[in-house]
């Protein structure tokens, strides 16, 4: 595989690297991407060629049959909305503001500050009632889970934004509306 910049502001001259990668590594990549839509990852890899943000992604493409993708994707995990939230299994929170996304840990949400006697952390899960299945996000290898606040635990998490070790993050906490919180959880 080859991975060259696709920066197109102005000339530049970048490094193409070239990279070893597994089927089964690319394919990871691809379901980030597309899902499990097989016509969708056939195209893909027959073509041999993924442009991803800044990123273009080259490899010989190579044609493959229906069930050569099926029996692929059967080793991937697939959505499953039985699964139960399971907090300690969560590894980043995303805070969906109007301003955009706001992503932290758990372990930088549970950092303490100096003389407080909460942290962050425990606010949040306090004012997220109501966590809800959304889906499998490949990209993170983790499933998603959702909370829709109302505006009284909106504004409360806004507050609790100060008792973030981080400042910077802490004041753009405050400074946004929070409209969902969105956890990841990996699978065990």
């Amino acid at each position: 595989m080859k991975l060259s910049s696709e920066n197109a502001e102005s000339i530049a001259l970048t490094a193409v690297v070239s990279q070893e990668m597994s089927v089964m590594e690319l394919i990871e990549h691809l379901l980030g991407f597309t899902g499990k839509d097989q016509g969708r990852i056939r195209e893909l890899l027959l073509r041999g060629t993924l442009v991803a943000g800044g990123t273009r992604f080259r490899w010989a493409g190579w044609p493959v049959t229906v069930a050569e993708v099926e029996t692929l994707l059967k080793s991937f995990p697939d959505p499953d909305p039985s699964r139960a939230f399971i907090v300690e299994h969560c590894n980043r929170v995303v805070l969906v503001t109007e301003s955009g996304p706001i992503g932290l840990t758990p372990q930088i949400a549970s950092n303490r500050r100096w003389f407080a006697r909460r942290h962050f952390w425990q606010g949040l899960l306090e004012e997220c009632t109501g966590v809800e299945y959304v889906d499998y996000v490949y990209r993170e290898r983790a499933d998603r889970y959702r909370a829709v606040l109302s505006r009284e635990a909106a504004r409360r998490i806004g507050e609790q934004g100060k008792l973030l070790q981080h400042r910077q993050l802490g004041g753009r906490i405050r400074a946004a509306i929070v409209r969902s919180v969105e956890f990841y959880c990996v699978r065990t």
